[in-house]
């Protein structure tokens, strides 16, 4: 743009101008553009809720309070793991064998990769 001076995001590659990146260094040191900034950010939120949620019922597991259960799909007791269909109850899970753990995730992902377009 006229009159602007352009900048690099680090993320993106692209090449903007100035006003598109949040200038203070303590909230962007790494000197993304706002749009690459706000995922990034979302990303993190996501990522530490996801991280608690597993270290909670890691915790009951091992306790007793929670204990794990075969398949919800399939019935199979070995190599179960919990799943969370929301991260704000930790210990509300839907036990899932490895192969329908992947299929439920990959069914997920494509549903968000749907709702973004």
């Amino acid at each position: 743009m006229k009159g602007f001076k352009d900048k690099n995001c680090k993320n993106c590659k692209q090449d903007l101008p100035v006003y598109m990146f949040k200038q203070n260094k303590e909230v962007n040191p790494d000197n993304i553009c706002n749009k690459c900034l706000r995922t990034v950010k979302r990303r993190e939120y996501r990522y530490a809720k996801d991280v608690a949620s597993r270290q909670i019922m890691s915790i009951a597991l091992r306790s007793g309070h929670l204990i794990k259960q075969p398949c919800e799909e399939c019935g199979q007791v070995s190599s179960v793991d919990g799943h969370h269909p929301d991260y704000e109850k930790p210990l509300d899970v839907i036990w899932l064998c490895k192969v329908h753990h992947a299929r439920e995730h990959a069914r997920l992902r494509k549903l968000l990769a749907e709702s973004d377009v």
